[in-house]
C-alpha cells in the first residue's frame, strides 16, 4: 500500500489514502517459491481483506500497523507472509532455508520455523 500512495505528490495523499480505504476490497500479494526438490516452483502469498479496522488504518496512514491485524485475523481469511511459508515447510514443499531467505519478517519467520 505504501507504494501505491508514494507515487502520489505528498499534497495528494490523504486523499489517496482516504480513497483506498473506501473503496479497497483486497490486497493479494503472491511470490513463486523454489520447491524442496528443486524441480518446480510453489506459490506462498499473503492476504489482507479491507474490514472495519482495516480502513481505520489505511485512511490514518498507519500501514505499519496492518501487520499486526493480518497477523490477529487468520480466522477471517487473511494471511501473512510468514505463517504461509511455514504451512509450506510443515507441508514439505519448500526448505526451511528457502523459507528464511525469502521471509519479509525475519523475526516472525525465526519463531515459526526455529
Amino acid at each position: 500500500l505504501n507504494r501505491i500512495i508514494d507515487v502520489f505528490p505528498a499534497h495528494q495523499q490523504n486523499q489517496i489514502k482516504s480513497s483506498l480505504a473506501n473503496s479497497l476490497v483486497a490486497v493479494v500479494a503472491q511470490r513463486l517459491l523454489p520447491t524442496a526438490n528443486g524441480n518446480s516452483r510453489v506459490p506462498s502469498i499473503e492476504i489482507l481483506l479491507n474490514h472495519s479496522s482495516v480502513s481505520p488504518l489505511i485512511r490514518e496512514g498507519k500501514i505499519f500497523q496492518l501487520d499486526n491485524v493480518i497477523e490477529t485475523s487468520e480466522q477471517s481469511g487473511m494471511i501473512l507472509f510468514e505463517k504461509y511459508l511455514s504451512k509450506l515447510y510443515d507441508d514439505g514443499q519448500i526448505t526451511k532455508q528457502t523459507a528464511h531467505s525469502y521471509a519479509i519478517r525475519k523475526n516472525i519467520i525465526t519463531h515459526l520455523i526455529p
